[in-house]
């Protein structure tokens, strides 16, 4: 009987083969809760914190935060950084780009709702 069972758990194995979990990644133009997600270019995000004058002494936060871009690079400048995205996979997503630029003492991404 242990025999059949183990057999039939191996059956099951292969009929229903472990579906892989595919990593989540945003896509230009992704529909959001009230606008699509567009990536802000380098560039501009440079610009922006340039004209605000953004130094280690402030505090940044970014409204709609897509992929983490404008937080990590606030955080980059010695500013500490807060993002705040409706999206739970970008959030999740943005928080990961934090983590691979090694910013975290400085920038966070929370998933929320700005309104």
């Amino acid at each position: 009987m242990v025999r059949f069972f183990l057999a039939f758990i191996a059956a099951l194995a292969l009929a229903f083969p472990a579906v892989a979990q595919k990593a989540y990644e945003p896509q230009v133009g992704q529909a959001g809760k009230d606008v699509i997600w567009v990536p802000t270019p380098d560039e501009v995000v440079d610009r922006m914190l340039r004209m605000a004058q953004v130094t280690p002494n402030d505090l940044v936060y970014d409204l709609g935060a897509g992929n983490g871009k404008i937080a990590i690079a606030a955080a980059k400048l010695g500013a500490r950084a807060v993002g705040i995205e409706y999206n739970p996979e970008m959030a999740k997503h943005a928080q990961g780009n934090v983590v691979a630029a090694g910013v975290t003492a400085k920038a966070r991404i929370m998933q929320g709702d700005i309104f």
